[in-house]
């Protein structure tokens, strides 16, 4: 793929960029990332040289403005990249289970939300405020699409794992042997979640898995809700795994991290269908290849897969090109939530 024929430029140190199913964007993202965007950012500083003030600006501002210091006082800058206003995190699940640790020692305090951002997760929030401000107070945003750990690998040059929220739910409960935590599943079809914690616990003997459950589709009555959230404080969670699809299970989170405290809420997604049995989940050499995507487009959920590994994907890559070329660069707006 040559955006601009001809021109061969030196590398230059990164610029900071770019679903379970991400990967549908890999192609062209792991060419860039394998290429060096250099080639495709240097003819672009060229012309902002020529034309000035504006391009300028766009070209020389940093990843980060000003009125966002206060969390990046807790994130390194060297390992955060900024995919279209979303800081994503070079996280690996060692430090996942440290932090898991530190904030499940006050279980008096609110719970914390992990994150899986891919292409689709990003998209959605260009258009959605609510759900961008969800992702940019998340306690992990972490790089779910090995496009996106392919792209922090190479540019930042740190570890970093692909927060997957199916190997998330199997790093905790493979530590859960030593660490004692223990888990509540919250979401999928009754059917689903039942075999899904049936799953888990022929997996993993010791297990604790303290409860379960599948509410029903649409909304709930706010006295419907609050028995859950009594039910769920009653036997005080680690981790809870929520599997409501995106946004709602985003959404969910955001509404209960006081409302339930003391927990660390997983946006879990097709986890309760991969592990309920619902739905295949792609072999680890596919998943590790970047083409995920393709073998979920294949698999029985085509009709409701097809607009995010095709429309979504092609605006994703857009969006990028604009942003890795500075032409149109969007502003993380990272927040802390009080503890």
């Amino acid at each position: 793929m040559a955006l601009c024929p001809g021109i061969a430029l030196p590398e230059v140190p990164c610029y900071p960029t770019a679903d379970h199913d991400a990967s549908a964007s890999g192609d062209v993202l792991a060419h860039l990332a394998s290429h060096g965007a250099a080639r495709y950012i240097a003819p672009i500083a060229r012309v902002n040289s020529v034309r000035g003030h504006k391009s300028r600006a766009l070209s020389e501002r940093s990843d980060v403005s000003d009125d966002v210091q206060p969390r990046m006082g807790k994130l390194d800058p060297r390992r955060t990249v900024n995919f279209l206003g979303l800081l994503v995190e070079a996280v690996t699940y060692d430090e996942v289970a440290e932090r898991v640790d530190a904030w499940i020692r006050n279980k008096d305090g609110r719970s914390h939300h992990i994150a899986c951002l891919n292409a689709y997760t990003t998209v959605l929030a260009l258009s959605n405020p609510r759900l961008a401000r969800i992702y940019s107070g998340a306690d992990i945003a972490g790089a779910d699409g090995m496009p996106f750990v392919k792209w922090i690998r190479r540019f930042r040059r740190v570890p970093c794992d692909r927060l997957y929220a199916p190997d998330i739910a199997l790093e905790l409960a493979q530590r859960a042997k030593d660490r004692g935590y223990t888990f509540y599943l919250y979401g999928g079809a009754p059917d689903v979640v039942t075999k899904m914690r049936e799953y888990l616990q022929g997996r993993f003997p010791y297990l604790r898995i303290v409860g379960h459950h599948s509410p029903p589709f649409g909304p709930m009555t706010a006295d419907e809700d609050a028995a859950v959230c009594a039910e769920i404080n009653r036997l005080r969670p680690d981790v809870i795994l929520v599997g409501l699809g995106t946004p709602k299970q985003d959404y969910w989170i955001d509404e209960h991290l006081t409302k339930i405290p003391g927990a660390v809420m997983v946006a879990s997604g097709a986890t309760f269908d991969f592990f309920g049995g619902r739905i295949p989940m792609a072999p680890r050499l596919i998943q590790q290849s970047g083409f995920e995507w393709l073998f979920r487009f294949l698999s029985k959920d085509y009709k409701r897969l097809w607009y995010r590994y095709t429309v979504c994907n092609i605006i994703f890559l857009w969006h990028f090109l604009l942003q890795i070329l500075r032409i149109r660069v969007r502003q993380p707006r990272p927040w802390v939530r009080p503890e």
